[in-house]
């Protein structure tokens, strides 16, 4: 059921989200000439990619996968529909006497051209290149979007118009005086994008594998196997068995407190009683394949049921929680700091500097 939710909200967001860039397309048109806006390269990529991405979650709820399989395909769906999203937002559309600026989100500012202060070309930056201070605040573009060239010509013209001057003053530095992040950083706000990305991946990737923790075993997970025993083996907190029928071996975890009979189930494993395992056939990226053992039973002896198995997943989410909470306290100090340094450049050595910031990132 909650595959079926996700894949159809991801699906219906994507129809709106196609339906909504049809549109910005055909008024950009009819206006070419008034709008910057990124390449259409980008829509065509996250149009394409996030499509893929959610036949691969309409198929993997067809065949009724595990949640976190159709979270992972939900994860790159919602990454191609941000490119279609930044295509269709951020824009600058102008005219004779002003242009507005809209963002990622949706925000429009609007600003004359006789609010324009100063300009700065930072060619170390090729997304952000170029940066508009228009009283005080930063609008920044790339020099390489659609329409940029003629847009930097009314630009120079108009403000040549206003204030009887040749060209805009070059980057203030009144502005850097007054000192924070904003003043010294020249794209503060990828910073923000870059904090959010890293904090929904970490939430994301730790809600995912909690909720498959918290799904109930059943028989629907695994296969049903009749084999016997011949040997067995303590590694850690795993109980390994190795029958004679099949080359895998055949792993129970956490043997010491989920596990009923411990000792009576070993002193069965003498390749003579037959035992009923529901397992599931795992294969990792190193070492041999292994059976995962969800339940197994021999006669009117149960040794460990689904439930079993449920709990011992349930156990292990406290320690899943404290890994990505390590990791999200790791991402926010690294972000406290990044905003310091990028406040404070001058206290601190250069070097400091770069291990935050990449050359012609930030104005020392």
């Amino acid at each position: 059921m909650a595959n079926q939710v996700i894949t159809i909200i991801l699906g219906v967001a994507y129809i709106i989200l196609c339906i909504c860039c049809l549109i910005e397309c055909r008024r950009r048109r009819k206006n070419e000439t008034k709008f910057i806006f990124l390449p259409q390269i980008m829509l065509w990529i996250g149009l394409i990619c996030s499509g893929m991405f959610l036949v691969c979650a309409c198929f993997a709820m067809k065949y009724e996968e595990n949640i976190g399989v159709v979270l992972c395909f939900g994860f790159f769906v919602l990454l191609g529909m941000s490119l279609m999203l930044g295509w269709k937002n951020c824009f600058i559309m102008y005219d004779n006497v002003g242009f507005t600026q809209k963002t990622l989100w949706g925000k429009e500012r609007y600003f004359t051209y006789d609010q324009v202060t100063a300009l700065q070309k930072e060619r170390r930056n090729p997304i952000d290149d170029v940066i508009l201070f228009v009283n005080e605040k930063k609008v920044t573009f790339s020099s390489r979007t659609e329409n940029a060239d003629y847009f930097m010509m009314i630009l120079q013209s108009r403000y040549r118009q206003i204030h009887g001057k040749k060209t805009i003053p070059e980057f203030p530095k009144h502005i850097q005086e007054r000192g924070g992040f904003r003043a010294h950083v020249y794209n503060p706000g990828q910073y923000l994008v870059i904090l959010i990305v890293f904090i929904v991946m970490i939430v994301g990737v730790g809600a995912w594998i909690v909720v498959d923790n918290l799904q109930p075993v059943s028989e629907n997970d695994c296969e049903m196997y009749t084999v016997s025993f011949s040997a067995w083996e303590i590694d850690d907190a795993e109980l390994i068995l190795t029958t004679p029928q099949m080359k895998e071996k055949f792993e129970i975890r956490g043997y010491r407190e989920y596990l009923s009979g411990y000792n009576q189930l070993t002193a069965k494993c003498d390749g003579q009683v037959y035992f009923t395992v529901w397992a599931k056939r795992i294969k990792p990226r190193s070492g041999p394949a292994y059976f995962r053992v969800d339940a197994i039973s021999s006669g009117e002896e149960v040794y460990r049921t689904f439930e079993d198995s449920t709990a011992y997943n349930i156990s292990n989410i406290p320690f899943y929680i404290g890994v990505f909470g390590v990791f999200l306290i790791i991402v926010l100090v690294m972000a406290i700091l990044t905003y310091f340094v990028g406040s404070n450049p001058q206290k601190f050595p250069r070097w400091v500097v770069h291990v935050f910031f990449r050359e012609g990132a930030i104005d020392i």
